[in-house]
């Protein structure tokens, strides 16, 4: 068996990344080392306007085995062992990201002009 080795010297090396982030008011970034993943993590958040346009509550069996459960299961088996579920509630937001907010827990009155692209004509 014959491994060949090869020295090298490596030089230490200063590694900086910056993102540019323009016209937005932003939170102040928190980063921290995370050791399982032995990585920086950065956290960066702003502040955009927008409001809530639905509300979804989703529900589902919570494994493979509840939903053959709930839909095979007689009656007095599952009022005897009920069918495990996961519930969620989806949140549908407008957002609008070009709009500058103003002062931090104030609440802003924006007028939107609803315009459709073309005209019905009834026949």
């Amino acid at each position: 068996m014959n491994i060949e080795t090869e020295k090298v010297v490596l030089d230490v090396l200063r590694f900086h990344q910056r993102k540019i982030l323009h016209g937005r008011l932003f939170d102040l970034p928190t980063a921290h080392w995370d050791l399982q993943l032995e990585e920086l993590v950065v956290d960066v958040e702003m502040r955009v306007l927008g409001k809530t346009v639905e509300e979804v509550h989703c529900e589902w069996p919570t494994d493979w085995w509840q939903a053959v459960k709930q839909r095979f299961a007689p009656r007095w088996f599952l009022r005897r062992y009920p069918v495990g579920m996961t519930c969620e509630v989806l949140q549908a937001f407008a957002l609008y990201p070009t709009i500058e907010p103003g002062i931090p827990g104030h609440q802003h009155t924006i007028y939107l002009e609803k315009q459709t692209p073309f005209r019905v004509r009834a026949d």
